[in-house]
């Protein structure tokens, strides 16, 4: 997914198991970290298109449909604000 490739690295103590000493780091990308459109953006309805999600449709399937690739499945995700894909993304009608 392109979006990880965005996000700032950490240093991050080492959980390997053949480290030599606790100081040791590993960096690790900050999933901690979000992105957030910009209010005066959000607010322009006019930049937008509305897009009905259908059954079954994911992130990446929309960004196909939308932008023809997959892998900006991450665009779909921050402009719909999503910071839980498990709760905010719609179910099925089942």
């Amino acid at each position: 997914m392109g979006f990880f490739r965005e996000l700032p690295n950490v240093t991050y103590q080492t959980p390997l198991s053949n480290r030599i000493s606790s100081n040791e780091y590993i960096l690790a990308k900050n999933l901690f970290r979000s992105a957030k459109t910009l209010d005066w953006l959000r607010n322009n309805v006019t930049v937008f298109n509305k897009f009905i999600i259908d059954d079954n449709d994911r992130p990446d399937i929309v960004a196909e449909k939308l932008y023809g690739d997959p892998e900006l499945d991450y665009v779909v995700i921050i402009i719909a604000e999503i910071t839980n894909i498990k709760e905010q993304w719609p179910l099925t009608n089942q």
